[in-house]
């Protein structure tokens, strides 16, 4: 959340986070993959289509 405060955002009663908003400039990207290389419990997923 810290990292990339623009792209993701918390449930009702701040349980889990979850992207509101994809990436949409160069530095919003880095800061998505940082988040997903950062996260602790490797919660966070990238899909490609």
């Amino acid at each position: 959340m810290a990292t990339a405060p623009y792209n993701f955002k918390f449930t009702i009663g701040d349980k889990h986070a979850i992207v509101d908003r994809q990436p949409v400039t160069v530095e919003e990207d880095k800061l998505c993959q940082k988040a997903l290389n950062d996260c602790p419990v490797n919660a966070i997923e990238k899909v490609e289509i």
